[in-house]
């Protein structure tokens, strides 16, 4: 797919990358003595469609050449503005902005204000940089690796305990990264 060359070291990778979700997950089903099935199974329906406007942003690289990880980051920002905006017309989805965002307090407005900013800008635009001059596969097995990096801050800052399976994850991401470096 988009001539992109898949080695057997870097199925290992992802491998190994993916695994680190993996962690998280057995994490919680020893916490909770179950599986969340329908957390995994929005997670899974989620991850299809990120897959397929990964694929359509790929592809529009490729197409156009001289559409920059900027302006295609502008496009899906202001699409996904306008698909809120959509959603929240509908009563059934119960979204109301205006209402939720004018309800916050001023320290909140700032905060979610920075975090869509960072979280989803910021973010999104290196992101697109990734898949615009990287290997797709591996550049979506890294970014599965967000919960690890979240983790690690709430550990960081005292808010979770460290566990054998964040461990477990963290030597996953580090063989994982390691393979795609050194191979």
């Amino acid at each position: 797919l988009f001539h992109d060359s898949f080695s057997p070291y870097r199925l290992l990778a992802i491998f190994f990358l993916m695994s680190c979700l993996f962690c998280f997950s057995l994490e919680s089903f020893k916490e909770k003595g179950h599986w969340d099935v329908r957390g995994i199974i929005f997670a899974l329906i989620g991850v299809v469609l990120d897959a397929g406007g990964l694929l359509l942003t790929k592809q529009a690289f490729e197409i156009s050449p001289q559409l920059s990880p900027f302006l295609a980051n502008a496009i899906r920002s202001g699409a996904t503005v306008l698909g809120f905006f959509l959603m929240s017309l509908i009563p059934y989805f119960g979204i109301s902005l205006v209402k939720t965002y004018s309800g916050l307090a001023k320290k909140d407005k700032w905060m979610t204000v920075q975090a869509s900013f960072l979280g989803t800008f910021v973010a999104l635009g290196f992101y697109l940089q990734a898949i615009q001059i990287g290997h797709l596969p591996t550049i979506s097995a890294i970014a599965g690796t967000c919960p690890l990096f979240a983790t690690v801050i709430e550990v960081t800052k005292g808010k979770k305990k460290f566990t054998r399976y964040l461990g477990l994850a963290i030597v996953s991401f580090i063989i994982g990264v390691g393979i795609l470096i050194l191979i």
